[in-house]
């Protein structure tokens, strides 16, 4: 009887949370390019911030599935290998990370901006 292992676990929890993330990106990237059309200010600060989530969407989708054709069948980690694989892992989350922040600041930016009024200013002056 064969049972799954804990690298058969951990390959498909990996993979399955990318493809999670990835698919969640473009959705909100999608959603934020078509409704780019109707901010009042800063078009242009939503539609970069919909690219930048749809890049991360698919960065994340090639990683998870670059990720599981490298993790099954289980491959014989050569000591190369066992160095590499938390630099490229280093490497992914960051990317990632300031691409996701850029995204949220820029659409921050973009809903502050689309106020069209400073914070503080009375009600009689707009």
């Amino acid at each position: 009887m064969t049972s799954m292992s804990s690298p058969y676990i951990a390959a498909l929890s990996g993979t399955i949370s990318s493809g999670f993330i990835a698919l969640t990106a473009l959705a909100i990237g999608v959603f934020a390019l078509i409704w780019a059309g109707r901010a009042p200010q800063g078009k242009w600060l939503v539609r970069t911030a919909g690219l930048l989530l749809i890049l991360v969407s698919l960065f994340q989708f090639l990683w998870a599935v670059c990720f599981l054709l490298a993790t099954y069948p289980p491959p014989v980690f050569t000591p190369w290998m066992v160095d590499l694989l938390p630099a490229v892992t280093l490497v992914r989350s960051s990317v990632s990370a300031i691409a996701l922040t850029a995204a949220v600041a820029l659409g921050l930016t973009a809903v502050v901006r689309g106020n069209g009024t400073a914070p503080g200013t009375p009600t009689a002056a707009r």
